[in-house]
């Protein structure tokens, strides 16, 4: 997550479901993270990556058996799992913008709301196979 803000007072992201609708938010309160930060001002870097999206992992596993039914000819069964823990990450920031004094107003409804996820859920897959 990149904004080009400077940080007024330090901030812990703490991801929750209390964002508008119940939907996934980075921030506890939003109005506060929101009013912690400033835009940079002329001869200022800002701060950048401030936020870290978590970490990605995934564990994939696949079992297979062939067996020879003639000579030359062969069956072979193969089952696939990809993401066998079905971990799923939230990333994806809807809206970290920031208005000209943000910390004299409040943030837009969609400030800090995830929007994705990293990777993708469990898929399970069975193949057959014939060679000859």
């Amino acid at each position: 997550v990149q904004s080009n803000g400077v940080r007024l007072v330090k901030l812990e992201k703490s991801p929750t479901r209390n964002g508008a609708g119940g939907l996934p938010n980075i921030f506890t309160d939003q109005t506060a993270a929101y009013q912690s930060f400033r835009n940079a001002r002329p001869g200022e870097a800002g701060d950048r990556n401030i936020l870290r999206e978590p970490n990605y992992v995934t564990f994939d596993a696949g079992l297979y058996k062939t067996f020879k039914v003639r000579e030359n000819q062969s069956v072979t069964f193969r089952f696939e799992v990809f993401n066998v823990t079905n971990t799923q990450r939230l990333t994806g920031i809807a809206n970290f913008a920031l208005e000209l004094d943000p910390n004299l107003k409040t943030p837009p409804e969609d400030f800090g709301r995830f929007t994705q996820i990293q990777g993708a859920p469990r898929v399970v897959q069975f193949a057959v196979r014939y060679d000859f």
